[in-house]
């Protein structure tokens, strides 16, 4: 575990036919501490205008652009820029089509999920970003704001999220992989090393992440003191 402005914290990521992501966070001071977290999944679609996102509908959820609290009514679509926190935890759907399939993300523990796309004019100024926010979108499961966990000295808490892939005709039909590695964006050295060696064994039938994934890491916001974007 590594230990950061008070908490120890420890990431595991199990690769496979599902991608599974799991935070664990313990109060390692002295104090009460609050803390919010969120795995910060970068999701590849081939084009975000087309993608539709279900699971949410009739959540509430805050609006970041317009500080407003609303109620989802129908999939989410995107048209612009989008920043909501949802207080949801079921199994939530993005549909591509252009790449005729479905990411399910399930959260695990998380009464929250984060939905979101910078749109141009904001992914201009982001160096890891760019000009590739048409081909994402973020789904996170999350544990923030009126969620966030309240841990004694010695107390833990774990949130996690495990993310599937299905054609978009549904389950049973088989889905097109493509022999490539994920990039995974985390400060962790031992857990890139072990991502990086996944090459190795891609040929043994595991899910190739890179053609689903851009990148995941964790957001823990509790111990940067980070919000959760500009």
């Amino acid at each position: 575990m590594n230990v950061i402005h008070g908490y120890s914290n420890e990431y595991e990521v199990g690769i496979g036919e599902e991608l599974s992501l799991d935070l664990s966070l313990r109060n390692a001071g002295g104090a009460p501490r609050t803390v919010e977290a969120a795995l910060h999944t970068y999701l590849a679609v081939g084009d975000v205008t087309a993608v539709s996102i279900t699971g949410l509908e009739g959540a509430r959820y805050s609006d970041r652009l317009t500080d407003e609290e609303r109620v989802q009514d129908g999939p989410v679509r995107f048209s612009g820029r989008v920043d909501r926190i949802y207080r949801a935890r079921g199994p939530v759907a993005v549909t591509d089509p252009a790449g005729a399939r479905r990411i399910v993300v399930t959260g695990v523990r998380a009464p929250n999920a984060v939905v979101w796309n910078p749109w141009s004019r904001v992914a201009a100024t982001m160096a890891d970003l760019g000009e590739e926010w048409p081909s994402m979108v973020c789904v996170e499961s999350a544990a923030v704001r009126d969620r966030a966990v309240r841990l004694e000295p010695g107390e833990s808490t774990s949130l996690g999220a495990r993310i599937g892939v299905e054609p978009e005709a549904g389950p049973g039909v088989g889905a097109r992989h493509v022999d490539m590695l994920p990039l995974v964006n985390y400060d962790s050295r031992t857990l890139v090393n072990s991502i990086q060696q996944v090459n190795a064994i891609q040929s043994g039938g595991l899910m190739n992440w890179v053609e689903h994934a851009i990148w995941w890491h964790v957001y823990p916001l509790g111990f940067t003191g980070a919000p959760i974007r500009d």
